[in-house]
């Protein structure tokens, strides 16, 4: 995984966030479809 596809990502998890507020980390990976990997990496 590249810094560029890490920062696709972070923007991604960002927006669902922000348009649908708090959620748990599993409602965050469904919602997003990232797999667990990509979605930590984009949260750190």
């Amino acid at each position: 995984m590249n810094k560029e596809e890490i920062g696709t990502n972070a923007g991604l998890v960002w927006q669902t966030l922000h348009a649908n507020g708090a959620m748990s980390f599993d409602d965050l990976i469904e919602t997003t479809r990232l797999d667990t990997e990509s979605a930590y990496s984009a949260l750190v």
